[in-house]
Formats: C-alpha cells, sequence, structure tokens
C-alpha cells in the first residue's frame, strides 16, 4: 500500500505546529510569569521596611473657630505589638473647639523620602475636662485619640510605637521628644528634642501633679500632642512614655516642659469609658 504523502506530510505538519504553538504558549505563560515571580521573590527576599520613631510622628491640622491649630500625634500599635491600632495619641488642646467625630488633616511628613503621607483621621475620644492655662491641673488630664480613616494608604508594617510603662522612668533617664514646630516660614518641620525627666511628680500651682512628668526639654510650641519616647540601652526598642502637653516660658515653671504620663493616660482614659486602645 503506498502512502499518500501528501496528506501525510499535511497531517505531520500540523502537528508539529500545533506542539510548536503549546510550546510557544507556554513560553509565554512563562515570560509573563516573570515579573509577578520576580516581585514574588524580591518580597520574599527583601527585608521588610523597618521605621523610626520619628517616621511615626503626625503633623496635625484642625479648625479652631476662624482658624487653624497646628500640633501633633503619634501612631499607637495594638495591643500585641503586631499591628496598628490605627489610632493616634494627642493633646486634647491640639484639637479644642472640636467635637467627637470632627476630621483633622494628617501628614505623617517623614514618609516617602521627605514627601509626606497625608490622611484624614477622626477624633473618636477627649477628655471631658476644659484645658486651660488658667488651670495648669488640667494638663493631667489633656488627652484625645484620633483615628485615621482612610487606612488602606498606610505603608505595610508601619504599625505604630507601644504604650510603655511610665513607672519604670527615672530621674535622670534620658528621652526623646517628637514634635512639628512652625517656623516663621515655610512648613511646619519635625524637631526632635533631647530631654531628661527632672522630676516624677512635679507641682503646678502647689498642687502635685503624679500624673505628669517635667522634663528639662524646651517642648516648644506645636509639639503638643507628640511623644516622649524612651529606648532602651541598646538605643533600641522604642516606647511611648508621655505626650507633650504644657512648656512654660516665664514664672516659676520657666523653662521646664510637661508631659502626660502615657500609663496615667490610658488609664484616665478608660475610667472615661473609651477602652479601643487595650484591643
Amino acid at each position: 500500500m503506498l502512502l499518500d504523502i501528501t496528506k501525510e506530510g499535511a497531517n505531520l505538519k500540523k502537528r508539529i505546529l500545533l506542539k510548536k504553538a503549546g510550546s510557544l504558549r507556554n513560553i509565554f505563560i512563562l515570560a509573563a510569569s516573570l515579573p509577578i515571580l520576580a516581585i514574588y521573590l524580591v518580597m520574599l527576599i527583601s527585608p521588610s521596611q523597618s521605621y523610626e520613631p520619628k517616621d511615626y510622628v503626625a503633623l496635625v491640622l484642625s479648625q479652631q473657630g476662624d482658624g487653624v491649630a497646628q500640633g501633633s500625634a503619634i501612631l499607637v500599635a495594638s495591643a500585641n505589638g503586631s499591628t496598628s491600632s490605627f489610632h493616634l495619641l494627642t493633646a486634647k488642646h491640639v484639637v479644642a473647639g472640636n467635637k467627637v467625630g470632627d476630621k483633622v488633616y494628617l501628614n505623617f511628613k517623614q514618609l516617602n523620602d521627605g514627601e509626606g503621607l497625608e490622611c484624614i483621621a477622626k477624633i473618636v475620644w477627649f477628655s471631658p475636662t476644659e484645658i486651660s492655662v488658667q488651670n495648669p491641673i488640667s494638663f493631667t488630664e489633656d488627652i484625645a485619640v484620633l483615628e485615621i480613616e482612610n487606612v488602606q494608604i498606610l505603608p505595610k508594617n508601619f504599625i505604630g510605637l507601644p504604650i510603655g510603662n511610665s513607672d519604670n522612668v527615672k530621674v535622670a533617664s534620658d528621652a526623646t521628644s517628637y514634635g512639628y514646630r512652625q517656623f516663621q516660614a515655610g512648613d511646619p518641620e519635625l524637631t526632635v528634642a533631647s530631654c531628661k525627666i527632672s522630676n516624677l511628680e512635679p507641682s503646678l500651682n502647689g498642687v502635685k501633679c503624679p500624673s505628669l512628668f517635667r522634663v528639662d526639654g524646651n517642648i516648644l510650641p506645636g509639639l503638643s500632642g507628640g511623644p516622649l519616647v524612651l529606648l532602651d540601652k541598646e538605643g533600641a526598642n522604642a516606647e511611648i512614655i508621655g505626650i507633650n502637653v504644657a512648656t512654660y516660658a516665664e514664672g516659676e515653671n520657666k523653662g521646664y516642659s510637661y508631659v502626660l504620663k502615657v500609663k496615667n493616660a490610658e488609664q484616665f482614659m478608660i475610667s472615661k469609658g473609651f477602652t479601643k486602645l487595650k484591643n
């Protein structure tokens, strides 16, 4: 029996082309997958982005009457320290004149190579105490809580700083204060001030205030609401030990700054019914 060369050749050519097409298709699929695979491998191999305490400090702008008030706030890590709570602590007087539910502007100005990361936060709680320089004892309750709304824009592993135990702080302990200061011209700039704890239970107007630290570093206007941070002996494991609330430029307290102990602030918030930072 003679083979039909023409027909057999055509079938062979068809099978070769189909096989070749299948191989090409696999190559194309593999080629298309390579960028995704490369990104995945980079994610596995590359170390996670690490952040410094200053990165978690946000500039806060809030409406106060016909003007805008400026201060600072600190992003707080969850209770287990592995994720963000999406809450920030600040001083109540930074958002004075607002009510719970009102929105404020945040900018984590140290992120994105100094370009900043803008967020919207709402006020979820603040002290019922009226804060006033005429009543300096009110600074012992000068605390507010903000919650970031557009959390999806936050970078991965941007978890905030844990709340430390301010009871462990001793006189002469070194700490660092962070906040955004408005200079005469230009945008507010981050100020990092080295401080030394000088009194664990200072007095204001003759009244002892065990909820405050007195520090010998000058907390300038704009730094209110920013954190006082304690590092371990190796300069790592930063913890929030206080919130900047007041500084005195004159009088018997001239040159001293006062910081609300974060443990006392947390206990005060819980006593007033706010417990979300415990989650």
